[in-house]
């Protein structure tokens, strides 16, 4: 039988040394594709279902945030829990607050991206050596979001929020073709696969607009993470990484189920019908760790940027 582990290596000590003295911190806001405990804090325990999910985070290991952290020599924890990441599962791009997962009726109790933002500048400063991590828009598209303009202003507004403060450094990230998700591709109404790839495609391009003119502030550097090419590209890396199945969830969101035991987790793309699985987590860790270069810091010719993938095997 084969087995395989997956792994989070900084590329250097070097790399690491030098991230943890240029940045002070990493601040993040989004939703539960960057949420390292806060939902499940906030369900005392009781969702995602943990086990399988991991330890709370909407996925079967870390999320790529925190390999991203770890290869900046930094850390990342839950806002709840007295930490700086302030992602929530759940989450969408306006001010206020929605309704959990999988819920259209009851409490709302999930703090949206602004609403993130603004409990962070009621308690903190906005250090301007600290690097701010911002993903978020998919959920505003899965509750029935038509306007893909909207929830990418919400994430300019929030980016501007956090400029005036005095943030200066922010690593932001698209969304991919939501349409060719799980819960996109089985969705019953016809052409909805269809839509949803037309607003996440509205949605990137009126965001990267609008990162554009966020660019010419004084001092700014907008850090671009291309999530959109990076998932649009797992096919033809499929080989290398071992993942096969791009188009099915593992694991049932609202339940915890497994849908196939006997299936191997780590050659799917999903864990779920929407969030990614720990190999697709550790893919865009690596590449967010090379959309922010550090400065003075030489990468290894050879070496596959901040994060590599390690698979072992053990024949038995």
């Amino acid at each position: 039988m084969e087995t395989r582990t997956w792994m989070a290596l900084a590329v250097s000590t070097t790399l690491t040394a030098s991230a943890a003295a240029d940045y002070s911190e990493l601040i993040v806001f989004g939703d539960s594709l960057s949420d390292v405990g806060n939902f499940f804090a906030a369900s005392a325990g009781t969702f995602p279902v943990s086990p399988p999910y991991a330890n709370g985070r909407f996925s079967n290991g870390p999320v790529w945030v925190e390999g991203f952290a770890s290869g900046l020599g930094l850390t990342t924890s839950p806002s709840l829990l007295g930490g700086t990441n302030y992602a929530f599962g759940g989450s969408q791009t306006g001010t206020g607050l929605s309704l959990p997962p999988g819920q259209t009726t009851g409490t709302a109790f999930v703090p949206n991206l602004q609403t993130q933002v603004d409990g962070f500048l009621g308690t903190n400063a906005a250090a301007s050596d600290a690097l701010y991590v911002v993903w978020s828009g998919a959920n505003d598209f899965f509750v029935g979001e038509q306007d893909p303009t909207v929830p990418a202003a919400n994430v300019a507004g929030a980016l501007s929020d956090l400029y005036d403060a005095g943030a200066r450094e922010f690593l932001v990230a698209n969304l991919p073709a939501l349409g060719q998700t799980p819960q996109g591709l089985s969705s019953p109404i016809p052409g909805a696969s269809a839509g949803l790839d037309l607003l996440t495609a509205g949605f990137n391009q009126a965001l990267e607009a609008n990162l554009q003119g966020l660019d010419a502030l004084p001092g700014v550097t907008i850090h671009r993470l291309d999530v959109a090419g990076i998932v649009a590209n797992v096919g033809a890396l499929s080989a290398s990484l071992g993942v096969t199945v791009l188009d099915q969830a593992y694991a049932d969101l609202l339940t915890g189920t497994i849908i196939d035991p006997s299936l191997d987790p780590d050659t799917f793309l999903f864990w779920d019908d929407q969030h990614p699985s720990r190999v697709a987590h550790a893919l865009l860790a690596e590449r967010a760790l090379l959309a922010v270069p550090e400065p003075g810091v030489l990468f290894s010719i050879g070496v596959l940027g901040g994060l590599v993938l390690r698979r072992s095997r053990a024949s038995v």
